[in-house]
């Protein structure tokens, strides 16, 4: 008998394979995904704590700053996101015209669209403002629900 015919020594080599194949595949993902996110810039921060604490004129001011519109932090979240679950409308509608159209539809980390967001957060006049702009209503989260399904 041929020492490459032992069924044992295939079956340990098959294992030692896979087992080989799946500690790549794991360490790759460590590789690819936990610095994922760019860091914020000092304008996202400045303009999303100016979203967050309701400073229309401070907001004004630092939505010149475009690149920071497209900064997403570690969930995801745009400033477009921030504004959405905060009461003021003008909040929402001074980001909504500084922000690129292609943002309006971007989903957060959990797969919620603007629009999701400011739906379950019971904010009316948001919805509105976002369908009036122009938000495509049947854009779907991560768990295939429309605005309109919430």
């Amino acid at each position: 008998m041929d020492a490459n015919d032992d069924p044992e020594e295939d079956h340990l080599t098959s294992y030692d394979v896979q087992l080989s194949i799946q500690e790549s595949i794991e360490a790759s993902k460590t590789v690819f995904y936990p610095e994922r996110f760019v860091p914020l810039s000092d304008q996202n921060r400045k303009l999303v704590e100016a979203i967050q604490q309701g400073h229309i004129l401070e907001l004004q001011e630092c939505v010149k700053y475009k690149h920071a519109l497209d900064e997403a932090d570690e969930k995801g979240w745009f400033p477009l996101h921030e504004a959405v679950v905060q009461p003021v409308q003008q909040i929402l509608e001074v980001v909504l015209d500084a922000s690129y159209k292609t943002l309006w539809e971007f989903k957060t980390s959990d797969g919620e669209t603007p629009l999701t967001l400011a739906v379950k957060a019971g904010l009316v006049e948001n919805v509105r403002t976002l369908l009036e702009k122009g938000v495509w209503p049947n854009t779907k989260n991560d768990k295939g629900e429309t605005p309109l399904l919430l």
